[in-house]
């Protein structure tokens, strides 16, 4: 059975280097440029898929931001949770952890396709623009023997971390904010830079006149009133790198993120000198166009007579799907 199994990744898969069981029990799939690993064999129906749809993120990064990957990313697919989720750790090694459980739809929230094709292509977007190098940062790296993860038991590592991994010393909205609009973009569209619930808070925003957090109020006083953990690193930021690229073009966004020689470490100055302003105009210009962009949608809206209201339930129930 073992041995079927291995047969049938490497029918599905022809640029598989090696695939097989590992230590500890632990089964694990080489590439030149991946090593994934998963302990729960009811998870074998799903290698294939992830190690394709890797490749094909994988290569799009690369001919996107011209990333060359300093190592093999590591991906470990597990079954630890409810609903779908990810995350990447950038240093000292590249690490990318996958719950591979179906997404979240509340709200319809996060709308895509296929979850591991679109969750693939955000978190690859973090490997990419965090691992992406200058000659000075590769200096750093070889100084450093490699890649600094920062421990808030040594501060110091901070800046050992921002002189090895530039581009992971970002705000969370930096993060998100690029991966949701690449995402969308790799998805020809279909993705949360575009989807209706983001529509909807900043029209409603827009409506009740509430205050639009700048960069440095996002990350300190906005990360307190997040309904759900993050949630507005991800709205502010996606929107954000959405308008950029419908005011400024998606190459000015692309060369942003980018760290070409030349290009300045940190990601505001890196800013100013591909869009010519301080990133805190062009926020301020981003929150004026918004305004103005939902007042003429909810003029349309108007327009039409609202749905009498009826209650289904006499108390709220939460966070809870269309079903």
């Amino acid at each position: 059975m073992r041995l079927a199994k291995s047969l049938c990744l490497l029918l599905c898969l022809p640029f598989l280097a090696l695939a097989g069981p590992g230590p500890l029990g632990i089964s694990f799939v080489d590439t030149d440029q991946l090593h994934l690993l998963y302990a729960d064999p009811s998870l074998n129906y799903l290698v294939p898929h992830a190690a394709r749809t890797f490749s094909n993120a994988f290569d799009w990064q690369r001919r996107i931001f011209g990333w060359e990957p300093s190592e093999r990313t590591t991906v470990w697919l597990r079954d630890f949770a409810d609903y779908g989720n990810a995350g990447v750790s950038p240093a000292p090694d590249t690490l990318l952890r996958m719950d591979v459980a179906p997404a979240a739809n509340a709200f319809e929230t996060n709308p895509s396709n296929e979850r591991m094709y679109s969750t693939m292509n955000h978190e690859m977007v973090h490997v990419a623009t965090t691992d992406i190098a200058s000659s000075e940062d590769r200096r750093w790296r070889g100084f450093f023997l490699g890649k600094v993860a920062p421990q808030s038991a040594h501060p110091e590592s901070l800046v050992y971390s921002y002189l090895t991994v530039p581009r992971f010393t970002v705000p969370r909205w930096y993060l998100e904010g690029s991966a949701v609009f690449m995402e969308t973009w790799m998805a020809g569209g279909l993705g949360r830079a575009q989807g209706g619930y983001d529509e909807m808070v900043f029209r409603a925003m827009v409506r009740d006149d509430a205050h639009f957090y700048d960069p440095l109020g996002l990350v300190s006083r906005g990360t307190r009133v997040d309904f759900q953990v993050v949630a507005n690193a991800y709205l502010y930021g996606g929107r954000f790198f959405t308008w950029l690229a419908y005011a400024h073009s998606p190459e000015k966004v692309v060369a942003w993120l980018r760290r070409d020689e030349g290009s300045r470490r940190h990601y505001a100055d890196q800013f100013e000198q591909v869009f010519g302003m301080p990133l805190d105009q062009a926020w301020q210009d981003w929150i004026a166009f918004e305004h103005e962009f939902q007042r003429k949608n909810l003029a349309e809206v108007r327009k039409h007579a609202i749905t009498p209201e009826r209650k289904l339930a006499a108390s709220a129930l939460g966070s809870v799907s269309r079903a």
